[in-house]
């Protein structure tokens, strides 16, 4: 008799266990892409299903109950206990409906572009889309907003088409703040079947009425460029990414799932992802970057930094001021030709690579049991240490790791 599934089991197992080591050891971010690639059991369960009945069709075959829940409580176990809780917590909105009716074969239909009156008491501009994405974007003067509805839905389908036609945008103003809702009509019996349409929204600001954005979607990445904003900008998405290009304000975007970019923005910066990479380059003002499961990149930051990712690597260049960085599975890896306020720098399970000025006011301080420890600077190394100071020892430098440890002279 022939056990289907240990082979899956044991592929489970190799797979997981082999993961967990490369991001302790690389600094690698593997152990969260696997509960993304589940489907893949299926895949091998069947394969094995094949070579079976190939091998010998006259041996029954059974499934191997046992082996898989057992290789599968094992895997759930070590994924739960190296990852941060927020990495399951996506899990609670996952809809079968927008997992599978993305797929390609899509038509675009571009509705009538809506233009708004601005009034001259509005303050901010509201979006709401649960359906798909906002872009936003600064047009030349004048005293309207003009709204594009952007129409997804599968080729060759009438039902379709008079889905696509019923979609629509609706808005109103009040309390100084202008409301534009996306309204998209849905195809299908079952509610967790239903084919929802795919609603983009291109929004056009008049150049001469900045106004503060909120915008509020669940399954559409967030762009925005050259946007004139009176105060701030907020907005979060459930699914997609969040690109902001020459902005200037008080920025706070989160995603659950997806990247973020910023460049050549200017004000508070704030981006938080759960499962994605942050990118920043060129930003004038303090920056927060935080993730749990990517990597963090972050160049030519003007104000301080603090970068925090559970899972991920952490580069940055060109931070002037103070800066943060706290990685578990991860390395740390920094430069900057002035350090002009404190620095913290903790790593679980990663090394910490930093480039600092030969000249300067700074100490530097490490803990934590350290595999090796070089510097190119004149400080005190020892076999699992590393402090000293550089001119008058105004700024800290803390490093602590349990990782190796390498300064270099920033040049």
């Amino acid at each position: 008799m022939h056990k289907a599934g240990r082979y899956t089991a044991a592929l489970l197992l190799i797979g997981v266990g082999t993961a967990v080591i490369a991001d302790k050891t690389t600094g690698t971010s593997w152990t969260p892409q696997l509960a993304e690639w589940w489907p893949v059991l299926f895949i091998t369960l069947g394969l094995e299903y094949i070579l079976y009945n190939r091998k010998g069709a006259e041996q029954p075959i059974r499934l191997d109950v046992g082996g898989l829940i057992f290789s599968v409580l094992l895997s759930a176990v070590v994924i739960a206990g190296t990852q941060s809780p927020e990495l399951f917590r996506n899990w609670s909105g996952f809809r079968l409906a927008e997992s599978f009716g993305q797929g390609t074969g899509t038509n675009k239909m571009d509705k009538e572009t809506v233009r708004i009156p601005l009034q001259a008491e509005l303050e901010t501009l509201r979006i709401e889309n649960r359906l798909g994405s906002v872009k936003l974007e600064q047009g030349s003067a004048g005293s309207q907003v003009e709204a594009t509805l952007s129409v997804h839905l599968k080729e060759g389908d009438e039902e379709a088409r008079q889905i696509a036609e019923a979609s629509r945008l609706e808005y109103h103003a009040a309390d100084k703040v202008l409301v534009l809702k996306t309204i998209g009509e849905e195809e299908g019996g079952l509610v967790w079947l239903q084919n929802k349409p795919r609603l983009d929204l291109t929004v056009t600001v008049p150049a001469d009425h900045p106004l503060n954005v909120e915008l509020a979607l669940e399954n559409g990445s967030i762009e925005a460029e050259e946007l004139p904003l009176r105060q701030w900008m907020r907005g979060e998405t459930t699914n997609g990414s969040v690109t902001l290009t020459s902005l200037k304000g008080d920025l706070q975007l989160k995603t659950s799932n997806g990247r973020m970019e910023a460049g050549n923005t200017q004000g508070n910066l704030n981006l938080q992802s759960t499962n994605g990479r942050i990118d920043v380059k060129g930003h004038s003002g303090n920056a927060v970057l935080r993730t749990t499961n990517g990597k963090l990149s972050a160049e030519s930051i003007t104000g301080s930094l603090e970068a925090a990712t559970t899972n991920g690597t952490i580069t940055v260049e060109g931070v002037t001021q103070g800066f943060m960085a706290r990685t578990t599975n991860g390395t740390v890896e920094a430069s900057s030709p002035e350090v002009g306020g404190n620095w913290e720098v903790r790593t679980s399970n990663g090394k910490v690579e930093l480039e600092l000025p030969a000249q300067g006011d700074y100490r530097v301080e490490s803990e934590g049991r350290h595999s090796r420890v070089e510097s190119e600077l004149p400080l005190t190394v020892q076999e699992d240490m590393v402090q000293g100071s550089i001119g008058t020892g105004k700024h800290t430098v803390r490093i602590e790791t349990d990782g190796s440890v390498t300064l270099k002279e920033a040049h």
